[in-house]
């Protein structure tokens, strides 16, 4: 994770406490552990890691202060619930077929955050922002 736009001041204080400070780009796949996101009807495997999509506004993504953040959960399974967002292989380097679960974005905590596998191309997080926005009832 880079260190974005974090202040000289405030990246000092974060070393001096050594807390690295945790910056994440929206479109961002990231690790998980299982348990720290939310899938009802599943049981949660603690070794198992989870992929995330980060949302948001970015300059709250890359704000160190900021605690949480929101995600969208990735899974290889498809619910058929009209709310999942499906990707190829190979987009934001997801090595499988995936389902990006628009319905059951949420918070998470920065710090249960993992490292970034790959970002997703402006194309694809275009069309995962309108389905979100579907999804919300913002529009048909």
């Amino acid at each position: 994770m880079s260190e974005g736009n974090v202040s000289p001041d405030i990246r000092t204080q974060f070393k001096a406490l050594n807390i690295p400070p945790r910056s994440f780009q929206a479109g961002g796949v990231y690790l998980t552990k299982d348990p720290n996101v939310l899938m009802p009807g599943r049981n949660h495997i603690e070794d198992k890691p989870r992929l995330v999509i980060a949302m948001g506004n970015q300059q709250i993504l890359e704000d160190p202060l900021e605690p949480v953040i929101s995600v969208i959960p990735i899974t290889t399974v498809n619910s058929d619930s009209g709310q999942d967002l499906q990707v190829n292989a190979g987009t934001a380097n997801l090595n499988k077929n995936s389902y990006l679960k628009t319905g059951m974005l949420q918070p998470i905590l920065k710090t249960d955050l993992d490292k970034c596998i790959g970002v997703m191309d402006n194309s694809t997080f275009e069309q995962l922002k309108s389905t979100v926005l579907m999804t919300l009832g913002f529009f048909d």
